[in-house]
């Protein structure tokens, strides 16, 4: 569904609630320092970064960093999508530093945008004295939309690390899930974070950018990804490491037209005959199961 309206801005409320259901299928894994300077990209802005290969396919913005290797998951819209690992926030030592690792709409990040709006992740900030580690909804325009999160001190951390599974399900009602019951009619799936034994939960939908109009948030999938900010002004390293499996993730697109203009290097076919044979012997085999 389109979310037009942001309800609430920044970090609002508390909820803990039970465990999300697990994802299965194919994974892939993600690793690396948030803020890091890894894209051959000339243009790129160095506080983001999206598993869409590098380079990536015909479409896909300069504007941030294009990360290897190439990561595209299944919708949430067909069962749970997580993201399951741990992040080391041990470096994560000054007051103003911010991450947030998270899935991106596909759709969007297809048509050029940079897909922080049309977005869900784990938000990690350091305040100086405490990490807030929550669920996010995308940027608002100035922010993250946090409004369910744990708030940890660095006692509280074994060795500064995070034990993380995210976990996104557009099957689920968002009436049982979204903080605020306004946010319900516009939604399109929770959002679970298990982080140390504790667990938050919250609504997800698309927070619609200028140009790209995203009907429901993830629904062809998502591309795992980075955003940082440090308000210090020195640069986009926030202390965050992470090391994360992603899945379910597709091993071949889901037509043929996706195998097209290079989209079949993406997946690692040879070429583009083979990368369509292999979309429509899993077409037959999904309808003969």
């Amino acid at each position: 569904m389109r979310r037009t309206l942001l309800a609430v801005t920044g970090i609002a409320a508390v909820g803990l609630l039970a465990p999300a259901a697990w994802a299965t299928g194919p994974s892939a894994t993600i690793s690396g320092t948030a803020g890091e300077n890894v894209s051959t990209t000339d243009g790129y802005d160095g506080r983001h970064l999206r598993y869409v290969g590098d380079p990536a396919p015909d479409g896909y913005s300069p504007w941030y960093q294009w990360g290897s290797p190439y990561i595209l998951t299944e919708s949430p819209e067909d069962g749970p999508v997580t993201m399951r690992g741990a992040l080391d926030v041990s470096d994560m030592t000054e007051a103003g530093q911010v991450a947030v690792i998270g899935l991106h709409d596909a759709d969007a990040l297809m048509a050029g945008d940079r897909g922080d709006k049309a977005a869900v992740g784990i938000y990690v900030a350091f305040d100086g004295t405490y990490y807030t580690v929550g669920v996010t909804d995308g940027d608002a325009g100035g922010g993250e939309n946090v409004q369910r999160f744990v708030r940890l001190s660095p006692g509280d951390l074994a060795d500064g690390m995070l034990n993380v599974r995210f976990t996104v399900d557009g099957t689920l009602d968002p009436a049982d899930c979204a903080s605020d019951a306004a946010d319900a009619a516009t939604a399109d799936g929770c959002m679970t974070l298990d982080v140390n034994g504790q667990t938050v939960t919250d609504s997800y939908g698309t927070i619609v950018p200028t140009d790209i109009v995203v009907e429901t948030e993830l629904g062809s999938g998502a591309h795992p990804g980075w955003d940082t900010s440090y308000n210090a002004g020195d640069g986009p390293d926030v202390g965050v490491d992470f090391d994360l499996a992603v899945s379910p993730v597709l091993t071949a697109p889901r037509t043929a037209e996706g195998c097209k203009d290079g989209g079949f290097a993406a997946f690692e076919f040879k070429n583009q005959g083979l990368c369509v044979a292999t979309v429509q012997a899993n077409d037959a085999a999904r309808r003969e199961g």
